[in-house]
């Protein structure tokens, strides 16, 4: 196993010292090494590397000489990576570009011979992948509510997610694709979930647990619909969560693990809805009572599924999440404010034989406004970033007595 993750971590150097023009032997090559790392565990992170690696070899559309049933295999499963990411960091996602959305369009799929499954991720993904875009143009127009173009641009943009979603499609296969439902063996939210849910094949979960996040970023109801409809995705990502079982594949606790931590948000925002409505009028005393229960219910999911995040974080050897600076991670994925800590750029690079993570400042945060700390541009070179979390971050940036991590994890660089 040591003289394995040796080999892995001198090819990874290797790598991150060429310039190899984009193949399609490189792309699997570079899979497969991801897949080796995690199944070897992940202690350090560094299969962070080649998820990177894979966002830059697909980001411009299918490689010469390709599997092509085999590409879109490996891009459905590497996407919803920039997804998350281009949210967090306030820009449009890499695959968001005319060839993606072109060969997603749902007007195209209808010409093509493919099969439920292929067809379904497709036009998934044609819609996921704009959802960063829509962030973005909330965020524009919450921030210049006098603006009338770009309140007009960001609520165009999602009537027209929200015409090109086929949810009708998605709940019939994701339906079909249940292979069990599984007794609870959590007893702290058995009244809430009920039960859990498991899938014949690793592909068919990853749609399951796509799919709440493309239905709740592009629909445009009214608030009680909206929360509801967010809720009722968070629920069923917490099913799929029970399922797991006790000793689950490194790949899938991986995959799953971005979908269900970013189901935090529903219930955070279920809690700001509901106490918005409990301190305005409320004159039913029935109504005011089923308030209290959902708020009730909130908080124990809330405190639930963070609770779970940190057990597969555990589980993968990575630092546990502090709540206060996932729950800023994940107001500015929904269109709030971005945060002065969060990264302009995350890359990996090499030093003195290590892997290091990268973490650029410019003089700007991603909302265009003068950092805090001013001064010059800077980069932080983080050792063992499996074992800094956001947290960290936070603390640093906000200049809180710096990481609590272990002596000698990061140092910071003026660039």
């Amino acid at each position: 196993m040591e003289t394995k993750s040796k080999a892995l971590k001198a090819l990874q150097l290797s790598l991150l010292a060429s310039q190899q023009a984009p193949t399609y032997d490189l792309l699997l090559a570079t899979k497969m090494h991801y897949a080796s790392e995690v199944l070897l565990g992940v202690t350090n992170l560094h299969y962070a590397i080649h998820t990177l690696g894979l966002m830059d070899l697909l980001k411009s559309g299918v490689l010469s000489g390709a599997d092509e049933k085999n590409f879109w295999n490996i891009l459905d499963n590497t996407y919803i990576d920039d997804v998350t990411m281009a949210m967090t960091a306030g820009r449009p996602s890499i695959y968001d570009n005319d060839t993606y959305l072109s060969s997603t369009h749902p007007a195209v799929l209808a010409r093509l011979s493919l099969n439920c499954r292929e067809s379904i991720s497709r036009a998934m993904m044609h819609v996921v992948v704009q959802c960063p875009r829509l962030t973005v143009s909330i965020r524009h127009a919450v921030r210049n509510p006098g603006d009338v173009d770009a309140v007009a641009s960001a609520v165009s943009h999602a009537e027209n997610l929200w015409r090109l979603t086929r949810q009708r499609h998605f709940v019939d296969y994701i339906n079909a694709s249940i292979k069990t439902v599984a007794k609870l063996d959590d007893d702290a939210v058995a009244d809430i979930l009920g039960y859990g849910i498991d899938f014949d094949l690793a592909q068919d979960m990853v749609i399951a647990t796509r799919f709440p996040v493309e239905f709740k970023l592009s629909l445009l109801p009214g608030p009680a619909a909206f929360h509801g409809i967010d809720v009722s995705a968070a629920i069923q990502l917490g099913r799929v969560v029970l399922a797991l079982g006790r000793n689950p594949s490194p790949l899938t606790l991986i995959r799953t693990h971005g979908p269900f931590s970013g189901s935090i948000g529903a219930w955070h925002r279920q809690l700001r809805y509901l106490s918005t409505l409990r301190s305005g009028s409320a004159n039913a005393i029935t109504s005011g009572i089923a308030r209290d229960e959902d708020l009730r219910t909130a908080l124990r999911m809330k405190k639930w599924v963070l609770d779970n995040c940190n057990v597969i974080l555990n589980r993968l050897h990575i630092t546990q999440v502090d709540e206060a600076a996932w729950m800023e991670a994940l107001d500015c994925m929904a269109g709030e404010e971005l945060p002065d800590w969060i990264p302009t750029k995350v890359s990996f690079g090499a030093e003195e034989g290590e892997i290091i993570m990268k973490l650029e400042y410019s003089g700007v945060t991603a909302n265009g406004d003068p950092r805090v700390d001013g001064g010059p541009p800077r980069v932080f070179n983080v050792r063992n970033p499996a074992q800094f979390g956001p947290q960290h971050l936070r603390e640093w940036i906000k200049g809180s007595g710096g990481p609590v991590i272990a002596k000698g994890t990061a140092k910071s660089v003026v660039a």
